[in-house]
């Protein structure tokens, strides 16, 4: 009786072990297919946006910030950054279509705020002009990898109206 009661005695910190184990190493906190880097949206700006500009593309300024998934006391390496590769815009409004267009390879560090992507959303005449009332609504998904080659995204929705 008294090895059984030893044992039972043994087993209940080892059964807690391993369940403290299970939860330190879980999913969640150990992702080496993540990227350390969210793109967090700031601000988003349009130009252009008069009809009687006809001089002018309307576009959307899109302000964003570098932040890091892990967050306090740990160091970010200077090495440490994004970049977008390509984007893929589709329109609701006016009309209806995709379209997926590749980026420069502009890298963007952890930490870093303030960063800008323009993009055009009517060009400037003689192509398509400007009509005053058009609402124009799209969605913009980023896709791109930080400098371990882990996927980065980010996804964006633009609307703005042409004014007279």
């Amino acid at each position: 009786m008294r090895r059984l009661v030893r044992i039972d005695r043994l087993a209940v910190p080892a059964v807690l072990a391993l369940a403290l184990l299970g939860t330190a190493c879980n999913a969640p906190g150990d992702r080496p297919t993540d990227s350390e880097a969210i793109i967090h949206g700031t601000a988003i700006g349009y130009s252009g946006t008069s009809a009687a500009d006809t001089t002018s593309a309307l576009t959307a300024t899109i302000t964003f910030s570098v932040i890091a998934r892990t967050q306090g006391t740990v160091v970010q390496s200077q090495l440490n950054a994004v970049q977008f590769e390509t984007y893929t815009i589709t329109f609701t409004s006016p009309s209806a279509f995709t379209a997926t267009v590749p980026m420069q390879g502009v890298w963007y560090d952890v930490g870093s705020t303030g960063n800008n992507v323009i993009l055009t959303l009517v060009p400037s005449p003689p192509v398509p002009t400007k009509v005053a009332g058009t609402v124009i609504n799209a969605h913009v998904t980023f896709a791109g990898r930080d400098d371990l080659g882990r996927p980065v995204t980010y996804d964006v929705d633009l609307g703005t109206a042409v004014t007279s």
